[in-house]
């Protein structure tokens, strides 16, 4: 699906919380946004849902997520009100 992100741990990461893994390779994201992905279900780890302070290891398939125009629109769709800030660069 194109409108899916989809990561893999590499080792580096090793143990990183679900959410600040996420949100390091999406510097667009910010870790609080992430963490309403997952606590809303749009995040999986390995297929199955999980915490925002799930520890990723080498080889897991992180996160599928959508896109977050996909999510804004998909929300607005649904009613809902979403506030969505840009991160800056680190």
């Amino acid at each position: 699906m194109s409108d899916r992100i989809r990561l893999i741990v590499e080792e580096q990461a090793s143990g990183i919380r679900l959410d600040r893994y996420i949100a390091d390779q999406r510097p667009e994201l910010t870790r609080s946004f992430v963490r309403q992905l997952i606590d809303k279900k749009y995040v999986y780890l390995n297929e199955q849902h999980a915490r925002p302070s799930a520890a990723v290891r080498p080889g897991d398939v992180a996160a599928t997520v959508p896109e977050p125009q996909t999510l804004v629109l998909a929300m607005m769709a649904m009613g809902g009100a979403m506030l969505m800030r840009r991160k800056q660069p680190r």
